[in-house]
């Protein structure tokens, strides 16, 4: 895809902007309705995650014009910092106390959101002429991280390392994720899903055995990037 930097409100689609930011909104509803649910804290962070991320992937997929995605990203960026302000609604201190692990310092949470945010914007970037490579990485680690944790920490036992907190049931549960991720993005751009099997599978391999062995800080880092840029290299 060439990007010619001009900035012509023309080629803009203000309509799916809008559309785009008004269903970020309802996104952080979901979530504020989510927090005053029964579920243990751990799950509702997980489901925001996950939530979130397809959403990402989804728009990166929907939009294809880079000045409608800069416009929703820089509207979307400045919504949450001028509700984070506000003194009776503190947006962004509402997800770090609602979001954080009980062993997870909230600071090093913070510290978290924002290398994440910044490895999406590098990714974003460096997968600019191939959206498939984005997506595919960022359905990865919302299914395939997302459902580690969910079936792991509710119905993990068999350790695979003594004192280690990954189990068998999380890694088959990322496995499971992560090719019901490649599948969808695959299938989303129309190409041949058994003509790749085979790269699927060994994807979803990759994406598992990075996950089992890359701490919490990590994966959200590691898994995206590594994904996005092998696909990207991929199709080359």
């Amino acid at each position: 895809m060439n990007l010619i930097m001009i900035f012509d409100y023309k080629e803009m689609n203000w309509v799916s902007i809008f559309l785009s930011v008004l269903g970020l909104a309802f996104l952080f509803l979901a979530s504020f309705l989510l927090s005053k649910t029964k579920l243990c804290s751990w799950r509702k962070r997980k489901l925001d995650h996950m939530s979130f991320l397809l959403y990402i992937g989804i728009l990166r997929a929907l939009n294809t014009n880079f000045y409608d995605i800069l416009a929703i990203f820089f509207i979307s960026v400045l919504i949450v910092g001028i509700l984070s302000i506000i003194p009776s609604i503190k947006l962004f201190d509402f997800f770090i106390s609602k979001d954080h692990r009980i062993d997870e310092p909230k600071k090093e949470l913070g510290i978290n959101i924002i290398l994440t945010a910044l490895m999406l914007i590098y990714v974003f970037f460096i997968t600019l002429d191939s959206p498939f490579a984005f997506v595919g990485g960022i359905f990865v680690l919302s299914l395939g991280d997302g459902m580690g944790e969910l079936v792991g920490r509710s119905f993990g036992k068999s350790k695979v390392i003594r004192n280690y907190p990954k189990t068998l049931e999380g890694s088959f549960a990322v496995f499971l994720g992560s090719l019901t991720a490649l599948t969808i993005t695959y299938y989303m751009y129309k190409i041949s899903i058994i003509e790749n099997f085979l790269i699927i599978f060994l994807l979803a391999i990759f994406a598992t055995v990075l996950e089992f062995i890359c701490k919490n800080l990590f994966d959200n880092l590691y898994i995206p990037l590594s994904i996005s840029v092998i696909i990207y290299f991929l199709n080359q």
